[in-house]
């Protein structure tokens, strides 16, 4: 097999307006051809290999660009076409003797056209509130509305001669199958799809006023990171269009403290088997939504901050450790924890609710310079324990190193003990020892 790629922007010069036009289309066509044959080594040359060989050529053309109408929208267009090319098919056929399907390859060069394309619409609002007075200077609001369309039409039409329908039984049932089922890259899906989605994305920040050495200074603080709703409406379904509500936010307090959150409300009623139907949730009891699910999850690390310096490594590689010092092991840190929480919730209909909540933590002791120990625990709040905990230790040992990861208790309950050559080219020189739970 072999594949082949180009990217060749369209540029052409018409005027100025179209120059910049044509220069923010994106488009690449890539070429891909495979030959290959399933045996045995033992018939690999025998008469028959080539009756076997299963090949085919796909071309695949995606065309992407956006630019700015009325100076605040973003319109960004695009649409993908493929085409496969095949020098067999597969097709069946009912044997009314034998009772049964025949399956036939037609030894003919077919080829399968498939295309889709999508469109979409954003902006970003903004607002702000500014305050001469108090402890607070000013606070902002961005929103940003999108509207995006998709399209693909429905390929198993018998216009185009991808799908066929075949009795399947001897009651006479019929089934409907696509003729590239068996070929290497496929065919065309069947099915129309076509969505309008929506989506509003919020963000809020505030400046407050602080006082320093150098006099009155402004320190930038973010109340909500994102605060996201989003919907579609199906154009191709003949009943219950919208889809739920989804509503998902996350932010970050004090630097320290993460928290996410999220939800799903439905705005359709449901029957006795607590299954949506094609009515309004506000038909029938006058609300718009009910919450069918969510969840909540927050992530507090307390690490000393420390900054390096050092003659051996180049600022850049300073500043990136001390901006990233969860990826280091470094033993000048004495301590590290982490606490995680994490809280679900979901409701179908007049079902029983089923919430979940569990916290875990994770902690690391320098003990000495060459010494590191850390544990962790998960406990589940719902089932009232310790779901698992382990204990790691660490020892440098100049050009070597040891570990130690015990498992006390609970479903992966087992340890595992290993020394090795700190080199990557000698990581093979190790000594192992371990006991993992399926060994009980």
């Amino acid at each position: 097999s072999f594949n082949v790629a180009r990217i060749s922007p369209f540029k052409r010069k018409h005027s100025i307006g179209a120059q910049r036009w044509f220069e923010k289309i994106g488009t690449s066509y890539s070429l891909r051809a495979t030959n290959y044959v399933q045996t045995k080594d033992s018939l690999l040359f025998k008469d028959g290999t080539l009756e076997n060989m299963q090949n085919g050529i796909q071309h695949s053309i995606p065309v992407s660009t956006s630019f700015n109408i009325l100076s605040y929208f973003t319109l960004s267009p695009s649409a993908n076409y493929t085409e496969r090319w095949y020098f067999k098919t597969t097709q069946f056929e009912w044997n009314n003797e034998l009772n049964k399907l025949d399956t036939i390859t037609v030894k003919k060069f077919q080829t399968a056209r498939d295309y889709q394309f999508s469109l979409g619409l954003n902006t970003r609002i903004y607002g702000m509130y500014q305050m001469k007075h108090g402890p607070v200077a000013a606070v902002r609001h961005v929103m940003t509305p999108t509207v995006s369309f998709g399209y693909r039409p429905d390929f198993s039409q018998p216009g185009y001669g991808y799908y066929k329908t075949i009795q399947y039984d001897t009651l006479g049932r019929t089934q409907t199958y696509s003729i590239f089922q068996n070929s290497v890259y496929g065919g065309p899906g069947g099915g129309k799809f076509g969505s309008l989605n929506f989506g509003l994305d919020n963000n809020i920040e505030m400046k407050v006023r602080t006082k320093s050495d150098t006099g009155a200074t402004m320190k930038k603080i973010k109340l909500l990171e994102s605060l996201r709703f989003g919907a579609s409406y199906n154009l191709i379904a003949d009943s219950m269009n919208w889809s739920s509500l989804s509503i998902s936010g996350r932010t970050t307090l004090f630097d320290r403290m993460s928290i996410n959150f999220g939800g799903v409300l439905d705005p359709y009623a449901f029957d006795e088997n607590n299954r949506d139907y094609n009515k309004y949730l506000k038909d029938q009891n006058g609300h718009l939504f009910r919450l069918t699910a969510a969840s909540i999850s927050t992530n507090f690390s307390i690490t000393p901050r420390k900054n390096k310096t050092s003659a051996k490594f180049s600022k850049q590689e300073i500043d990136y450790i001390n901006q990233h010092p969860e990826e280091y092991v470094d033993f000048e840190i004495p301590y590290n924890l982490t606490v995680s929480y994490t809280y679900s919730y979901s409701k179908l209909g007049n079902a029983p609710t089923v919430q979940s909540q569990s916290a875990s933590f994770n902690a690391d002791l320098s003990l000495t310079p060459r010494w590191k120990i850390g544990f962790n625990s998960w406990y589940d709040f719902t089932g009232g324990r310790f779901t698992n905990a382990g204990v790691n230790i660490y020892r440098d040992l100049h050009c070597w190193e040891m570990r130690l990861n015990w498992t006390p208790f609970g479903y992966l309950e087992g340890y595992n003990f290993q020394i090795n050559v700190k080199s990557s080219i000698l990581q093979d020189l190790k000594l192992l020892k371990k006991k993992e739970f399926y060994d009980r």
